[in-house]
């Protein structure tokens, strides 16, 4: 915090503040750190427990809003949870490599769609109504070329990408 206070007023600060918010799950337990992912959007935060499959979605100050947590094999669940965003108060999860599936902020179940391909992660742009799906690569896997590939709302692909830096990355 000393560095931080020292070098406040420059121009190449990454952090401007440090807050530590106490976080209210209402008894959940959360699994292991390194399978934790928070994201931020607006003033909503939205946690991913890959380990317990869980999404819990909070308020700015650490409040409990809802927590998902669908494990099964019917409409509206999944077996292995990937990854969560949060738009237009729905909270959407990727699961079970190629399931996206919408929840209200209440944790209703609304719809799923399935992606042509696997996808590890994705994220919303902000610019448009546009998501980029991150697309794994696996050893032996020459069939499938572009690592990024973006869809419209409805999760139809509408171009795709092999960033130089993904190939340099996996390569070596």
């Amino acid at each position: 915090l000393n560095n931080l206070e020292k070098s406040k007023g420059k121009e190449n600060n990454v952090f401007t503040d440090i807050r530590a918010i106490p976080l209210d799950l209402n008894g959940a337990l959360l699994g292991t750190s390194t399978l934790l992912r928070m994201r931020a959007s607006g003033e909503k935060l939205l946690i991913s427990d890959v380990q317990t499959g869980s999404a819990f979605l909070l308020n700015s100050d650490g409040s409990l809003i809802s927590r998902i947590s669908k494990i099964g094999r019917g409409p509206g669940e999944y077996s292995v949870l990937q990854s969560c965003a949060y738009r237009d108060i729905s909270v959407f999860i990727l699961a079970d490599d190629t399931e996206v599936l919408e929840y209200s902020i209440k944790g209703d179940y609304i719809t799923q769609a399935t992606l042509s391909q696997s996808a590890h992660d994705f994220i919303f742009l902000k610019e448009k109504r546009d998501i980029a799906f991150l697309i794994p690569r696996y050893e032996g896997e020459e069939d499938i070329e572009d690592r990024l590939v973006i869809t419209d709302s409805s999760f139809q692909p509408i171009k795709s990408y092999f960033p130089e830096e993904y190939q340099l990355y996996y390569n070596g």
